[in-house]
């Protein structure tokens, strides 16, 4: 009964933290990161290696399975498993539920490190590690239309947009889709290598010794395809069309040119983005552990209307996936659901204290209860998950 008391004879003190109370409570609601669903760590890791030109059996023998080798030495794993394509290799690895994921994936660091000597110099950069969860599905996704041919496009996106994208705060990550990246082709003529007596592996040396300004490329004969990862230094395709090939039958020099076309290109994508019947490039938008999502998607659709001026139009953002949307959508839907709840609660207490204002003074600790739970809930750094 002292706190009674003390709220009976002190009014205003009480009405005063009661206002600072609710204040509080709208801040702490303002200010707390809000997500679709909680931040979920998956207990499995993967890991990304890129080769370059590498076809999937090169790449599966020289990247993959001395990877696996590797992570097989480690405790606390339950399964490993490897994915192995023309450039790139991926290896999930699952850990048990009781492991320690920061520790393993501190030990496939550490093995990674172990395992580089015996790794193919052409890979790109060092293999990647990617902790799967909540956090590694794109909060934003959005189709890039441009009246800009698609490689200069491409190059755009990789030199300007993208790294303006990256810097947003809150972005962990910011992925192409449906992009071709340039490489060499080289399609062999049959014939030629018949009459000149040359193989195709001695066509492939050749090309290999050459790079006209590209990392990598595909050999073809008939409908077979060769990847190849280049290690000379071309600066166009008429040096790497003069490049010898070997020699005829009087001993003059046979180059690439004289046994192939030489052209560049572009490679397939691993990805195809379709809108209204026409391809399109599409950039996913991942946000880290944490991070405030509503915030996050104002400041990317802010810079997508700055870089549409600045393109005077030849670029425009379409939205595909909105996590902002949906929280706002789902917000109001519980912010309508609650008050009708308040009403309701009235109506019950009328109902059972058949006095309006005491029914009145009762429903008033249910608010104040809220915003209490939010202030919490700040302090100690959790966020709204909707």
């Amino acid at each position: 009964m002292k706190i009674a008391d003390y709220a009976i004879r002190h009014p205003a003190v009480i009405g005063i933290f009661l206002i600072s109370l609710a204040l509080f409570g709208l801040l702490s609601f303002q200010g707390m990161p809000r997500d679709l669903i909680a931040n979920i760590d998956l207990p499995e890791i993967l890991i990304l290696t890129i080769y370059p030109g590498a076809s999937p059996e090169v790449v599966e023998r020289d990247v993959t399975d001395p990877l696996e080798k590797q992570f097989s030495l480690i405790s606390g794993i339950s399964k490993i498993s490897s994915w192995s394509q023309d450039g790139f290799s991926m290896i999930f690895v699952t850990m048990d539920w009781d492991a320690d994921i920061e520790q393993g994936k501190n030990d496939i660091r550490d093995r990674l490190n172990n395992a580089a000597s015996e790794l193919p110099d052409e890979i790109a950069g060092s293999p990647r590690l990617f902790e799967l969860g909540s956090s590694s599905l794109p909060v934003y996704t959005c189709l890039v239309k441009s009246t800009l041919g698609e490689g200069e496009l491409a190059r755009l996106l990789d030199d300007d947009i993208v790294p303006r994208f990256s810097r947003i705060k809150d972005v962990s990550a910011v992925y192409v889709r449906g992009t071709e990246k340039p490489v060499v082709r080289v399609q062999l003529k049959t014939e030629k290598l018949n009459v000149m007596d040359i193989t195709a592996l001695e066509a492939l040396a050749a090309v290999k010794r050459g790079q006209a300004g590209v990392p990598a490329g595909s050999l073809l004969l008939g409908e077979d395809r060769l990847s190849f990862q280049s290690e000379g230094n071309y600066s166009n395709m008429a040096e790497l069309g003069g490049q010898p090939v070997g020699y005829d039958e009087s001993g003059n020099p046979v180059y690439l040119e004289d046994i192939a076309s030489v052209e560049m290109g572009y490679e397939n994508p691993e990805f195809r983005t379709i809108s209204n019947g026409r391809r399109t490039i599409a950039l996913d938008i991942m946000k880290r552990p944490g991070g405030n999502s509503e915030a996050l998607v104002a400041s990317v659709k802010a810079l997508q209307e700055i870089i549409t001026k600045e393109s005077g139009g030849n670029i425009d953002f379409y939205t595909v996936l909105d996590d902002a949307e949906s929280i706002g959508i789902t917000l109001r839907s519980v912010g309508n659901s609650a008050w009708l709840g308040a009403f309701l609660a009235v109506i019950v207490l009328l109902f059972f204290l058949h006095d309006l204002r005491a029914a009145l003074i009762v429903s008033l600790s249910i608010p104040f209860t809220v915003f209490l739970t939010f202030i919490l809930m700040k302090a100690r750094g959790m966020s709204l998950n909707i």
